[in-house]
């Protein structure tokens, strides 16, 4: 999840990993050298399968819980990130009939950019230091207003922890 951080970097780079404490990212004994592009291919692929919002989430309530992490209020809002390049529906492949990902598509541009595809990030944060709690993925085309309740209903579910939610209107 620290890749998020890193927007100017291309994840699947092995270039990415030349200056990261590897041991501390991954496990004790594994060096930069050890990743090849093929092994970072597999690694996202069993994420994505496994859900990237479910392994945010684990990876959060285990933050909140070790640091004590004030959860009192949370805010929950969307950002559209512009997309620049050729993105075609990869869904016209039978084994891939089951799985949901997002278009990068048009939509309401927040950043005054409507002559570019986009996808939208929803973020749930804490009060105590807009610590990130949920993280979620979504189409470029997706309204606020169609998915915040379902968001904040699915999030709730999840957390063992009572809080105040904070959105805007949508």
């Amino acid at each position: 999840m620290v890749w998020v951080l890193y927007q100017d970097h291309y994840i699947y780079s092995l270039i990415f990993f030349q200056d990261k404490p590897i041991e501390n990212l991954i496990r004790e004994g594994i060096k930069a050298s050890d990743l090849n592009d093929d092994k970072i291919g597999r690694v996202m692929d069993k994420l994505y399968k496994y859900g990237l919002t479910k392994i945010f989430l684990i990876i959060a309530l285990e933050v909140v819980k070790k640091f004590g992490i004030e959860t009192k209020y949370s805010h929950l809002d969307s950002s559209s990130l512009h997309l620049h390049g050729e993105y075609n529906n990869c869904l016209n492949n039978e084994e891939k009939e089951g799985e949901n990902p997002i278009n990068i598509t048009q939509g309401y541009s927040r950043d005054h950019r409507p002559d570019l595809k986009q996808c939208i990030l929803d973020l749930i944060v804490s009060s105590d230091g807009d610590i990130p709690l949920f993280l979620r993925g979504a189409s470029g085309n997706e309204s606020d207003k169609a998915v915040f309740a379902h968001i904040l209903v699915s999030y709730s579910k999840q957390i063992n922890f009572d809080s105040i939610m904070v959105a805007d209107s949508a």
